[in-house]
């Protein structure tokens, strides 16, 4: 951290609308998916959800472009493992690390 005077890209009050942008964001998307699930598959609303955040996001970084090597990575390995485990969860509805398991772990010894 810097101890000197402001420089010219610090600006709190403009992180805090983006914090606060960002939690209201997140809040509405989570709120719009649990009604939609209610009436939509549940693969379909996340569909959605992905596919129109990916449009949201491309219209907000487009008119900046994108920054060059932004798709590099130094351990493309790592990277191969997560997508196929992403799907592997995804086609199996369950998570490596499923948070019920971890609940009721001291109830099956």
């Amino acid at each position: 951290m810097s101890t000197g005077p402001a420089s010219a890209g610090d600006n709190p009050m403009r992180g805090i609308a983006l914090f606060t942008s960002a939690v209201l964001m997140f809040t509405a998307m989570d709120t719009t998916a649990k009604y939609l699930a209610q009436t939509y598959p549940v693969w379909q609303v996340v569909w959605a959800r992905y596919a129109f955040n990916l449009v949201f996001a491309l219209a907000i970084i487009a008119p900046t472009g994108l920054p060059s090597g932004w798709l590099r990575t130094r351990r493309p390995g790592l990277q191969i493992v997560r997508g196929i485990e992403d799907v592997r969860a995804a086609a199996t509805g369950r998570d490596v690390l499923d948070p019920a398991d971890d609940l009721h772990e001291g109830e099956r010894a």
